[in-house]
């Protein structure tokens, strides 16, 4: 059985445990940050596309969902494709039907269609939602773009880029997630600086990684300043 490493685990052991609590397991699922591993790009329309998925005893094929980038590495192998979002996002968009959550990663536990349909009705994500995955090409020029301005920041301990998508609409965005303990003008004004003649093929969006809930998926992805001890004023009065 997994050592849980987030709340959404610890209730999905305590609710295979104990079937009484699988109310509360689907209780905190709706603002829950879920993953599946996409077999082919989200579709120009918003659509989530085709998913990797494994075959129930009942025959059927349920899309496999994970509670945890790691666990699809765990599950489908290293470097695995990753789409992550909330919950209710993430499940709308998947085909109607029940969903495996973590296969091979016991304890597994199965969504009926009718608790899924059910979710919707409990609670709904606060503040914007949407997609995060990795894109099909690295931008080098991009990636090597931020590191040249935000790399010499010391206060920033890490940057990633990925791509956001938004559920039921057309295109993408890049998505920079950025921890910084200096002042965040600067890291918005180093974004600004690297992009000012860049030709952009989807916009980009700056998001501070201390309070983005997709920056465990951000973390996976391509890497602009790879994690380090920041340095700074603030640092050296936290000692």
């Amino acid at each position: 059985m997994i050592e849980p490493i987030n709340a959404i685990e610890r209730l999905l052991v305590q609710a295979a445990l104990d079937p009484e609590r699988r109310e509360a397991f689907l209780a905190a699922l709706p603002t829950a940050i879920l993953y599946v591993s996409p077999l082919t790009p989200p579709d120009a329309g918003g659509g989530i596309g085709e998913v990797q998925g494994v075959q129930l005893p009942s025959g059927e094929t349920a899309p496999a969902v994970f509670t945890a980038p790691e666990r699809i590495s765990q599950a489908i192998g290293p470097g695995a494709a990753l789409l992550g979002g909330r919950a209710l996002s993430l499940l709308a968009l998947l085909p109607a039907g029940p969903v495996a959550i973590n296969p091979a990663l016991p304890p597994v536990m199965v969504l009926t269609a009718a608790e899924i349909a059910g979710l919707a009705a409990r609670q709904a994500p606060a503040g914007p939602d949407g997609l995060l995955g990795r894109p099909n090409q690295t931008p080098v020029d991009l990636v090597n773009r931020l590191n040249t301005e935000l790399g010499p920041i010391s206060e920033v301990a890490e940057a990633f880029l990925g791509v956001a998508y938004r559920p039921g609409e057309a295109g993408s965005a890049w998505l920079l997630g950025v921890r910084s303990i200096g002042q965040w003008s600067a890291v918005q004004n180093a974004v600004d600086a690297a992009v000012k003649t860049f030709d952009f093929d989807m916009p980009l969006q700056l998001v501070d990684l201390d309070k983005s809930p997709l920056a465990d998926a951000l973390r996976l992805e391509i890497a602009v300043v790879k994690t380090r001890k920041p340095h700074g004023f603030l640092n050296l009065m936290r000692r």
